[in-house]
């Protein structure tokens, strides 16, 4: 029971890494620092533009990466770049799958079965019924 509640908990949140990095200024050149409080700011109306979603927490880190920059006098060279990663926990919001999809999915094939309780010679009932269903 414990492992099926886990997976579960898995299956409804989402973690989405992203960096940012200068591949073209070394770290002599320039170094990406997290600002100290508060490093990353939501924009208003987030929530509208992912309702199916929950921002629940996002962490940010500092970062180097190698990179072979080319060859220096016969020997290959090494370019350090900085960078800043984030990561982002999503969860899934299933209210909003339950008012979009089940719930018109469940009306739908209700109101589909009231063709079997009309009187089978009724046929322009029927008719006008399957073009409201399709509709």
């Amino acid at each position: 029971e414990s492992a099926r509640q886990q997976v579960a908990v898995r299956r409804t949140r989402c973690r989405k890494h992203s960096a940012v990095t200068s591949d073209a200024y070394t770290t002599q050149d320039i170094k990406y620092e997290w600002k100290a409080t508060n490093p990353v700011q939501q924009k208003d109306g987030l929530r509208q533009s992912l309702p199916s979603f929950e921002l629940q927490d996002v962490v940010t880190k500092y970062c180097t990466s190698k990179t072979n920059t080319g060859t220096c006098a016969g020997m290959v060279c090494l370019g350090e770049y900085s960078c800043l990663r984030t990561q982002m926990v999503l969860r899934r919001e299933f209210s909003y799958y339950l008012l979009q999809l089940y719930i018109p999915s469940f009306m739908l094939v209700i109101v589909s079965w009231v063709s079997f309780w009309l009187d089978k010679d009724s046929v322009p009932a029927r008719v006008t019924l399957g073009m409201v269903i399709i509709v």
